[in-house]
């Protein structure tokens, strides 16, 4: 509109301008032009020291920038099936304008209620946590909101002037840890399991076990192949470096399934002679 500019529009400008500034002062960071964006307002790499000249590039992950007015992030329909298979970490990083602070948000807890049930109509993301939530649970089947938890990461303006080497080397050790979380959650989920990890903002994660299994996401054929490729490196990894207690264990775990199958085969064959006899009285 000719000589006009929303203020939302306006206020939500700056956030993500101070919200890129704040990013490229940690990562390497490619924003997504207006005109091209369908979600994914940055996609960022990050960086370790190489040698005196140059960095490294490492683990890239996806970023949706957002003021702190905003709370919730709704999806449905076409757009949670888009959500769901993105191919790399989502993140979403919060901007207070008024602290000059981004707080960063992962999404892994998303794949916890996508490892239940990937087809939702309907995903909602709370930018907070949810007191009430056991974290050894997958999110319910019919549940709608997702809380996100507490922020993995936040920091301020006057952090990278006042301790800047300290703030991105955490910065790196914390966001390398939460994108292999969300890449192992990403493996997961298509078989309907999670794991279940506990946070402090700016502190590296602790994993305190693995979640209940939902509805396989795959092809019995899909996972047979999977299953197999992994089944196969471990025994030839175990092979190479002696570790016959593993074969061993391997051994005994698929014999044991095979017994379990076995003795199921044979109660369906009784039940169905039985049913036969009853059929001919």
């Amino acid at each position: 509109m000719p000589a006009r500019r929303g203020k939302n529009f306006r206020s939500g400008d700056l956030a993500e301008q101070l919200g890129l500034y704040l990013l490229q002062s940690m990562a390497l960071v490619a924003p997504v032009p207006r005109t091209e964006d369908v979600g994914i307002d940055v996609v960022c790499t990050l960086i370790s020291e190489y040698d005196q000249y140059s960095y490294l590039a490492e683990d890239s992950f996806y970023v949706q920038i957002k003021s702190d007015s905003i709370r919730e992030i709704e999806y449905s329909d076409i757009e949670v099936q888009w959500l769901t298979n993105l191919k790399l970490p989502l993140f979403v990083a919060v901007v207070d304008k008024a602290e000059m602070m981004v707080s960063i948000f992962t999404c892994k807890r998303l794949y916890d209620a996508i490892a239940l049930k990937k087809d939702r109509k309907e995903i909602r993301l709370i930018l907070s946590e949810n007191k009430n939530e056991n974290v050894f649970d997958l999110v319910d089947q019919e549940q709608t909101d997702i809380f996100l938890g507490r922020p993995i990461f936040e920091w301020k303006l006057s952090d990278l002037m006042n301790e800047e080497v300290r703030i991105k080397t955490l910065f790196f050790n914390v966001m390398k840890e939460h994108i292999r979380i969300i890449h192992e959650a990403m493996e997961l989920y298509m078989i309907g399991c999670g794991t279940s990890y506990v946070w402090k903002t700016n502190e590296i994660p602790e994993r305190i076990g693995a979640k209940a299994c939902g509805t396989l996401n795959m092809t019995t054929d899909e996972l047979n192949g999977r299953m197999m490729t992994y089944l196969i490196k471990s025994l030839e990894l175990a092979m190479k470096e002696h570790n016959f207690c593993m074969i061993d264990e391997a051994e005994s775990l698929i014999k044991e399934y095979r017994e379990l199958h076995d003795r199921f085969q044979q109660m369906l064959e009784r039940k169905v002679e039985a049913n036969d006899d009853d059929s001919n009285i």
